[in-house]
């Protein structure tokens, strides 16, 4: 398994599961770099994000700088 993977994998697990977000959003932030789809898990439910606590997948070096493949 890449160390990505590791890495994401571990901060996904972080999210607590089965309920909507009450109390804190999540932010995971990606080096620049090409993510290929094994870097992720194969599913992403059971994580339920909501508007005023959300879910964000985003790249921490500039929009553009890390991509999902």
């Amino acid at each position: 398994m890449p160390w990505s993977s590791m890495i994401f994998t571990a901060a996904w697990g972080r999210i607590p599961t089965g309920a909507a977000l009450t109390s804190t959003g999540y932010r995971i932030m990606l080096v620049a770099g090409t993510y290929p789809e094994n870097t992720f898990p194969l599913y992403w439910e059971n994580r339920h994000g909501t508007y005023n606590f959300p879910i964000i997948v985003q790249s921490a070096d500039g929009r553009g700088a890390a991509t999902l493949a």
